[in-house]
């Protein structure tokens, strides 16, 4: 990792740091001081669409999938997806990851088809109902498709657009460094703005859609990069979910001989928390 990309998120430490303020938290001479009447008028309107108070607890999920073929030849795919978060009255983390293996089997050869694996963590500090800054960090390799590492720093501020009981959006912007190592030993680095949405919905009582989109725009050097991701969980019994994700990537400067673009589909079993 490079000194600036160190120093990004050491820069915004203080700043980001979640400290509790005085008006963070409610007080109860407040509480008690609001009239039973009031309340009650009040609470058709605000508690029909109105979001949960965070609990400062991890709440997330976590899908496994796979499929194995063989006849001649066998080919075995294994691929996971992780998601979580932590909020309170004061920030947000947030943790994802994303992988994917493949291989194929014949005539006693192996070839490894997919080894690709995403991993990141970003922290929101809340300002106020709708807006907050954020630093995040965000590690990649996909070493069948040349990119034998990539590593991105970034930092910026978003707004809450929207926040129900039954959706959230967000949208976001700033700046970061980003470094791609390629499996040739060449380095491209460079500095990348960084422009995206994100957003939850319960679209039945139990179903669930979660899907985030990124755009990193770069000189020529290290070159732009979009990223989708969605996720859809069924709930079947309990905790556990029938996961469909989804994720989509296209590099504006991808390594010889590798495609631009490259999707992945998966159906696995999941498990929320």
């Amino acid at each position: 990792m490079s000194p600036r990309q160190l120093a990004l998120p050491l820069l915004l430490a203080l700043a980001l740091t979640p400290v509790a303020r005085a008006d963070d938290v409610p007080k109860p001479a407040d509480v008690a001081a609001a009239k039973p009447a009031d309340a009650a008028a009040s609470k058709p309107a605000a508690a029909a669409d109105a979001p949960k108070a965070p609990d400062g607890l991890w709440h997330g999920s976590v899908a496994l999938g796979g499929a194995l073929a063989t006849s001649n030849s066998a080919t075995g795919t294994v691929n996971a997806n992780v998601n979580a978060a932590r909020e309170t009255v004061v920030g947000k983390w947030s943790l994802w990851g994303i992988g994917n293996y493949s291989a194929y089997y014949s005539r006693g050869v192996d070839t490894t088809t997919a080894n690709t694996l995403r991993l990141g963590s970003r922290y929101d500090k809340y300002f106020n109902e709708q807006l907050f800054i954020f630093g995040a960090i965000e590690a990649e390799t996909n070493r069948p498709a040349g990119l034998s590492h990539r590593v991105s720093t970034d930092v910026g501020t978003g707004y809450k657009l929207l926040r129900s009981e039954t959706s959230s959006f967000d949208l976001f912007a700033g700046v970061g460094d980003t470094a791609n190592r390629y499996t040739s030993g060449v380095l491209a680095e460079g500095v990348q703005m960084l422009f995206g949405e994100e957003s939850s919905h319960k679209l039945t009582p139990t179903t669930s859609l979660r899907q985030r989109l990124s755009v990193r725009t770069g000189d020529g050097n290290v070159g732009s990069l979009t990223t989708f991701d969605a996720n859809l969980a069924t709930k079947l019994v309990g905790d556990w979910t029938l996961t469909t994700a989804f994720q989509a990537r296209r590099s504006g400067r991808p390594p010889v001989g590798a495609k631009s673009t490259t999707s992945l589909l998966t159906i696995g079993i999941g498990y929320k928390f």
